[in-house]
């Protein structure tokens, strides 16, 4: 069972003009993408009914999304029993698919070494899903 513990359903007008304008510039900083380019993709993120969701998660193979209503992060050294998989949804898909990004987090061992990463096929599972089993009680 997948679990991602992070997603954020994402209706235009819950938030300001500001915000938007603001993620665009941040957005284009960090991607080194066109500012017109990202404004253009905006739409890609709104899911007013959650069906866009509810369809990445079926083709990224995530069984279970936890819908956060604010973001939290983790001390550097918290323990890989504390980590749990998230995919950022709506938001990273402007970087990667969300399949992409399951795949790429599934087989993080066969490249994670190289960026200071060691995660055995066990703690793999444990982030995927078994940790936010434990934590939420989900049986």
């Amino acid at each position: 069972m997948i679990i991602d513990s992070h997603v954020h359903w994402v209706v235009q007008e819950w938030v300001g003009e500001r915000f938007w304008q603001a993620w665009v510039w941040l957005t284009s900083r960090l991607t080194g993408r066109d500012e017109e380019r990202i404004k253009r993709r905006l739409p890609d993120l709104w899911d007013p009914g959650g069906e866009k969701l509810v369809s990445e998660m079926g083709e990224a193979g995530i069984d279970l999304s936890i819908i956060f209503p604010m973001d939290f992060g983790l001390a550097a050294n918290v323990g890989k029993g504390r980590i749990l998989f998230g995919s950022d949804w709506p938001f990273f898909k402007l970087l990667m698919s969300q399949k992409k990004w399951v795949e790429t987090v599934k087989n993080i061992q066969s490249c994670g070494g190289e960026a200071g990463f060691h995660f055995t096929e066990d703690e793999i599972l444990a982030i995927m899903g078994k940790n936010a089993k434990t934590l939420f009680k989900l049986g």
